[in-house]
C-alpha cells in the first residue's frame, strides 16, 4: 500500500471506498494510512463507522466534524438490534448537546416499538429517549412531505406512545406512560389498535372530541382495501363505553358518521347500534339526528333494531 500511495495512486477513483474497506477489516494501522497520505475522513460510509462497535472511532469521527447521523443509518442500527452497547453508550452520552442525535435515539425506540422488542424500548429509555417526540421511520425512506397547512407543523412521523398504539403493544405502552400534559390523547385514541389501548387511555384521561375518534375508527371498520387489516367494531364500542356520553349537536359532522354507518356489514353495524341506543353513551338527540333518514331506518328495520 505504501508503495502504491508513494507512487500517485489515486484513492478516488476506487469503486469501492478503501477507507471503508480498511474499517471493515478492523485494520486501524492501514485507515491511518490511507489517511497520512490524503484519503478524505468524510467519504467514509456512516454505516461502516457505526458498525465498528468502537467508541473512540466515534469520538474521532464526531470531533472531525463528520455527521454520523447522515441518513438515520445511526437511528436504524440502534432500532433494529440490542447489540451495539458501545453505540448506545455514545450516543447517550452526547445527545443532550446534538439534537440529531437525540433524534436517531427516538429513531430508534420508535423502531423497537413497531416490532414489540420491549428490551430494546427499554435500552432506548435508559440512554435518554423521548417517547412524546415525533420521530421519522427510516424503513419508508427519506420522503419529501408536502408543505404543510399554513399554520401547522410539518409531519415528520409518529412518536413512540402513537406506535405503540397502532400496533397494540399495551405493555410497551405503558412502559412509555402517556402524559396528558404532553401527548394528544386524542391521537392515541385515533391510533387505538385494541379495545384494551382504549381501556388503558381511558382510565387516564377521556376523550375530547370523542366525533371525530368516532369517524376515524369507522372509516377502518367499513374499509374495504383489500391489503388492509379490517378491525370490526370492537373500537368503537369500547370508545362509546369509555365512561363519557357522546353528545354532537353539528348535523354535517353527524351525516359524516351515518354515511359510515350505512356501509357497514349487518353484525357491525348492530353492535355499534346496540351501543348508540344507550342514553349513557349517546346524547339522545344524537341517537335521533342519525337515524332520521329513511334509508337508515330501513337498515335498522330489515336488521330488527
Amino acid at each position: 500500500m505504501l508503495v502504491l500511495l508513494s507512487n500517485g495512486y489515486r484513492l478516488e477513483l476506487e469503486r469501492y471506498g478503501p477507507l471503508d474497506l480498511a474499517l471493515r477489516a478492523r485494520r486501524g494501522d492501514l485507515f491511518d494510512l490511507l489517511l497520512e497520505w490524503g484519503a478524505d475522513l468524510k467519504s467514509v460510509s456512516a454505516y461502516t463507522v457505526l458498525e465498528t462497535y468502537n467508541v473512540e472511532l466515534y469520538e474521532r469521527f464526531r470531533t472531525a466534524g463528520y455527521d454520523l447521523t447522515a441518513g438515520h443509518e445511526m437511528g436504524a442500527i440502534l432500532g433494529h438490534g440490542t447489540r451495539n452497547r458501545p453505540l448506545l453508550g455514545f450516543v447517550k452520552r452526547h445527545r443532550t448537546e446534538d439534537p440529531r442525535i437525540q433524534m436517531e435515539l427516538n429513531i430508534a425506540l420508535s423502531c423497537h416499538v413497531r416490532e414489540g422488542n420491549e428490551r430494546g424500548v427499554n435500552l432506548c429509555l435508559w440512554a435518554g429517549a423521548d417517547p412524546h417526540a415525533p420521530a421519522p421511520n427510516p424503513d419508508l425512506g427519506e420522503r419529501e412531505e408536502p408543505d404543510p397547512i399554513e399554520g401547522e407543523e410539518p409531519f415528520i412521523g409518529w412518536t413512540a406512545l402513537e406506535e405503540a398504539a397502532r400496533e397494540g403493544h399495551l405493555t410497551i405502552l405503558k412502559r412509555l406512560r402517556p402524559d396528558p400534559a404532553q401527548d394528544d390523547f386524542d391521537e392515541l385514541y385515533k391510533h387505538a389498535k385494541y379495545e384494551s389501548i382504549i381501556a388503558f387511555l381511558a382510565a387516564i384521561r377521556p376523550p375530547r372530541d370523542l366525533t371525530a375518534i368516532l369517524s376515524w375508527h369507522l372509516w377502518w371498520m367499513v374499509d374495504r382495501l383489500p391489503w388492509s387489516h379490517r378491525p370490526g367494531s370492537g373500537t368503537v364500542e369500547a370508545l362509546l363505553t369509555c365512561g363519557g356520553r357522546w353528545q354532537e349537536p353539528d348535523a354535517e359532522k353527524l351525516a359524516g358518521i351515518r354515511r359510515l354507518l350505512l356501509k357497514a356489514n349487518d353484525y357491525d353495524l348492530q353492535n355499534v347500534v346496540r351501543h348508540l341506543k344507550r342514553p349513557a353513551a349517546c346524547a339522545p338527540e344524537t341517537y335521533e339526528e342519525l337515524i332520521r333518514t329513511p334509508k337508515m331506518r330501513q337498515r335498522l328495520l330489515t336488521l330488527g333494531s
